[in-house]
């Protein structure tokens, strides 16, 4: 049987939602070289990412970055049990939301500002000030409630990545219990 924790980091700051996810599951026996570079295959397609790997003492990791951030993998083998890790961080994407709120705010101060004195004869530095505050909160919410989005398919993203690897691990950890009870069944029965 194994453990399940993880999910996302709970740090939320200004976008709502937070930039790091995070998946970890533990199993009792230790995969094999061949499963190993397996689970490094199956990760390389679903991300769409060659990465890069590394080892040391016991623990392999596989490091993927694209524009939105970096994923890393990884499986250690240690006493027994094998941890399987995966980090997603998307701070590349959470700085492009926040760029775009921030135009956002800029443009539509402009535009809003423009508005209210060509239309509504408002004293210039209350329409730059009405302006500001209307679209500046207007692009906080989109931004926030786009990120929101984001985060949510980047965290079920993660997750269904690492319940893939853990599956697969698990897997290869059972079969060889199996054939030992069957090889013990077929031993016993021939006494």
């Amino acid at each position: 049987a194994g453990l399940r924790s993880g999910d996302s980091e709970r740090k939320h700051g200004i976008l709502g939602a937070p930039t790091r996810f995070r998946f970890e599951y533990s199993i009792e026996g230790e995969v094999s070289d061949d499963v190993l570079g397996e689970l490094l295959d199956v990760t390389r397609r679903e991300t769409g990412l060659q990465g890069a790997v590394s080892e040391a003492f016991g623990a392999v990791e596989w490091k993927g970055r694209d524009s939105t951030g970096v994923t890393i993998i990884s499986i250690t083998r240690r006493t027994g049990r094998t941890n399987i890790s995966v980090l997603s961080a998307k701070f590349d994407a959470a700085s492009v939301h926040g760029i775009l709120g921030v135009l956002g705010t800029v443009f539509g101060t402009v535009v809003i500002s423009a508005t209210m004195v060509a239309t509504a004869h408002v004293w210039v530095p209350l329409a730059i000030l009405g302006g500001a505050a209307g679209a500046g909160g207007g692009s906080w919410l989109t931004a926030r409630a786009s990120w929101r989005k984001y985060a949510r398919r980047s965290n079920d993203s993660a997750n269904a990545l690492g319940e893939k690897l853990a599956e697969l691990a698990q897997q290869s950890t059972d079969e060889p219990r199996i054939a030992e009870s069957d090889n013990q069944k077929k031993s016993e029965d021939s006494r």
